[in-house]
């Protein structure tokens, strides 16, 4: 359970986050980083490749503009990893992949949409927990 402070320290984060989400050329800058063309781990997997191999029980992502997707996905990896939180990583990530797919299945794909899409399902999740 996350102490007043500790939720404090992690909604600023995520106001970090989204700050650079709404700017193009800070999340333009912080993408072009980002060496991975897919994220996989916990039972999530997000690819531009609707072909790739998975598992059934894995909760499968395709997104069309991937750097910034993986770019915010190692960001709340990090933070996860800093939560110290008794929310196990195979509810953390399934739920934002859940997430960003019900947003593209409710015809946004837009990049910023499915990125403030993945920040509210943190948020939801781990304050809700906590």
């Amino acid at each position: 359970m996350m102490t007043k402070s500790e939720q404090l320290q992690f909604c600023e984060r995520l106001d970090t986050l989204r700050k650079i989400v709404s700017d193009v050329n800070l999340l333009a800058n912080k993408s072009s980083l980002v060496q991975q063309t897919e994220w996989g781990g916990a039972g999530l997997i997000i690819t531009t490749d609707p072909d790739r191999n998975r598992w059934e029980s894995d909760t499968f992502v395709v997104v069309e503009d991937i750097k910034p997707v993986l770019w915010l996905m190692d960001e709340l990896r990090e933070l996860y990893d800093e939560l110290g939180s008794d929310i196990s990583k195979y509810t953390y990530y399934p739920h934002i992949g859940k997430s960003i797919s019900r947003e593209i299945s409710n015809g946004h794909t837009d990049t910023i949409s499915i990125l403030n899409t993945m920040i509210e399902a943190v948020i939801n999740l781990v304050l809700t927990k906590s």
